[in-house]
């Protein structure tokens, strides 16, 4: 704002430093008084132990079953692989499937370990979904005597293939 003074002139007025200074000093304080220094994160410093063979055992547990569904004629199911094993093929290639993957569901539940059987699909771009959501039927359980169905798998994936060109 500005004055004039008697003499006609305007000046600007001046600005008063002492409460601003306050101001600031107290902000200063206040900062300082509540800061709380933390530790640091990430800053574990573990010692792991030396990967012995039974380590390495648990290590393929962890890793998923492949299942490759490979399609033929009338893009119907021609074969089902399963990791490095060789393909099944014919009229009972589901029956191989699920007695595969509860053979390894039988192997995987050890009450020791807490690991899951995860199941990833491969499958051709050209197959029908009939033969997929029959082969994911014979992976995910069995049903016992008693009526109840048993889980096999903890999880199933399902690997992009892409488009064939051909």
């Amino acid at each position: 704002m500005f004055t004039k003074s008697l003499k006609g002139t305007t000046k600007a007025p001046e600005l008063e430093m002492t409460p601003m200074i306050d101001i600031v000093f107290q902000l200063l304080a206040f900062f300082v008084m509540t800061f709380r220094i933390t530790a640091l994160e990430g800053d574990f410093n573990i010692q792991m132990p030396i990967q012995t063979q039974a380590q390495s055992e648990l290590e393929d547990l962890d890793r998923p079953v492949v299942v490759t569904l490979r399609s033929g004629v009338n893009r119907r199911l021609a074969g089902i692989k399963v990791d490095d094993l060789p393909e099944y093929v014919g009229q009972d290639m589901f029956r191989q499937l699920a007695t595969e993957i509860q053979q390894r569901a039988e192997r995987q539940r050890d009450p020791a370990s807490d690991t899951k059987l995860i199941v990833e699909f491969v499958i051709d771009y050209d197959l029908r979904y009939s033969e997929t959501i029959s082969a994911v039927t014979a992976v995910t359980g069995r049903k016992l005597p008693s009526g109840e169905t048993q889980q096999l798998v903890d999880s199933i994936k399902f690997r992009d293939q892409g488009a064939r060109l051909d």
